[in-house]
């Protein structure tokens, strides 16, 4: 595994190296960061409208084996 897959594992000194410490981020390091990368919150917009996602589910290969098998069975008329 690569060096970043394996963070759990590292020595705390290789931390250090990537602008870090032990005690975590000094209020001047925190402003400076923030101004730069912008507040940690995720977007809220939505890609995708009601339908768009209805329709998306029936993208499925195996929905749609499904949904076919279903029609066949009640045009053909197979019942027990």
């Amino acid at each position: 595994m690569g060096k970043l897959l394996e963070f759990w594992s590292a020595p705390i000194n290789e931390f250090i190296e990537i602008d870090s410490s032990i005690e975590g981020l000094t209020t001047n390091e925190a402003i400076k960061r923030l101004k730069q990368y912008g507040q940690n919150v995720p977007k809220s917009e939505s890609r995708y409208t009601l339908l768009s996602l209805l329709f998306n589910q029936f993208k499925s290969p195996i929905l749609l084996i499904f949904i076919f098998s279903a029609i066949s069975i009640v045009v053909i008329g197979i019942t027990d």
